[in-house]
């Protein structure tokens, strides 16, 4: 069961091993983060591009924000990132289809099992979100990108049938995990049809 109110110990490798224990960062300071990041891809030439993700210094700020243990080891903006990674981490194990929408199964925080129903959007909210969800600059050999994942959490709530493995409020990173998945399933299908005007070819043989 995942509880967004309980406290975590997150142990990562750097230089070697380094801890900090922290709580999980409500819906507003995950927005806030990522509204301070930055994505840059930079166009390589012969069709490649590559893609820089900075923090802006966001990730440092808000690992001070939710430590528990202020007197334990710095972490470097670096390490903060990896922190926060795990803790924002959700990795979809099954999507299906479900009497009262898509159900999306992810485990998150590395151990917990999770599951989040969702009605299909309509094509309509997809373009409204996809709209306010990202912005693009473009210049000569650049785009940067900046994300906002409140949009994500509004479409959610629109959407949301049923919540399993939750003990409290569903998080805004898996909301937008779970919309992200949905959403990428969404297909359209072409079929070729028959007329019934015209004639068939056996038909116009006669």
């Amino acid at each position: 069961m995942f509880d967004s109110r309980k406290q975590y110990k997150i142990s990562i490798n750097s230089g070697g091993l380094k801890s900090c224990v922290v709580r999980f960062p409500d819906d507003a300071e995950w927005e806030e983060r990522a509204r301070k990041q930055t994505a840059v891809r930079h166009e390589l030439g012969r069709g490649e591009s590559e893609l820089k993700v900075t923090s802006g210094g966001g990730d440092i700020e808000l690992l001070k924000k939710i430590r528990i243990d202020t007197d334990g080891p710095e972490f470097t903006d670096a390490e903060a990132s990896i922190v926060l990674g795990k803790l924002e981490q959700s990795t979809v194990t099954e999507t299906a289809d479900v009497p009262d929408g898509v159900k999306v199964s992810m485990i998150v925080l590395g151990k917990k099992d999770v599951a989040l129903t969702l009605k299909s959007p309509t094509a309509d909210q997809v373009l409204k979100y996809s709209r306010v969800a990202m912005r693009a600059v473009d210049g000569k050999r650049f785009q940067k990108l900046q994300f906002r994942l409140g949009p994500g959490g509004e479409l959610f709530d629109a959407l949301v049938t049923s919540k399993e493995g939750y003990a409290a409020a569903v998080p805004l990173p898996h909301k937008c995990a779970a919309l992200s998945e949905v959403i990428g399933r969404e297909a359209t299908e072409i079929e070729e049809v028959e007329d019934p005007n015209s004639a068939s070819p056996a038909a116009s043989e006669v």
